[in-house]
This record gives structure tokens, C-alpha cells and sequence, in this order.
């Protein structure tokens, strides 16, 4: 996409990006269930569901709806660090996740 290659709009790469969102979000309920923690309850898990949320609309910006290839770079590096953030609170099942000790 940032290369300006025309294999962006190729159907199976849409489609992937799809599949990836969906298991993203099928993963998350399904952990939801197995560890009985659910969002809306423990403030971990709903970060982690708000922060989902926002990494794939960070990418739909990043892929398809950033109007310049540098807003689109730009989108995808937030996107990024986005799921870097997804995966802090995931780990350390905290809400700030790796912002904890940072903020500290």
C-alpha cells in the first residue's frame, strides 16, 4: 500500500484482512468465556475490547480510507502500536498495560 503496489485491492488480501479482524474478535470471546472474565466487568478485558475495536478501525483507515499514502502510513504505525498496547494488557491483565510502569 505504502509502495503504491496495485496488489492492495486484490481481493484475497482484502479478504484476509477480513478472516484476520474476525478471528481477532472470535479469539477475544472465546478467551472471555474460557477464563470467565467478561467486558463491562473487569476493566482489563474492556480495554482490550475497546482497543480492538479501534486497532481495526485504524486499519480499515490504514488499508482503505486514508485519502494519502502518508496519512494511510500514518494510520498504520498508530494501528501498530495500537496492538502493541492490546497485547500489554493482554499480558499483564491490567488496564494500562506496559502504560502502568510507565506512568509510574
Amino acid at each position: 500500500m505504502i509502495m503504491g503496489s496495485s496488489m492492495v485491492n486484490h481481493r484475497a488480501l482484502r479478504l484476509s484482512s477480513y478472516i484476520i479482524d474476525t478471528t481477532l474478535l472470535v479469539a477475544a470471546i472465546m478467551l472471555a468465556f474460557e477464563i470467565h472474565q467478561f467486558p463491562f466487568i473487569d476493566a482489563w478485558l474492556t480495554v482490550k475490547l475497546g482497543l480492538l475495536i479501534a486497532y481495526v478501525g485504524l486499519g480499515m483507515m490504514a488499508l482503505h480510507r486514508g485519502r494519502t499514502s502518508q496519512i494511510r502510513a500514518a494510520f498504520m504505525v498508530v494501528a501498530l502500536l495500537v496492538y502493541g498496547l492490546i497485547v500489554s494488557v493482554a499480558v499483564t491483565r491490567d488496564p494500562l498495560g506496559i502504560l502502568r510502569g510507565l506512568l509510574s
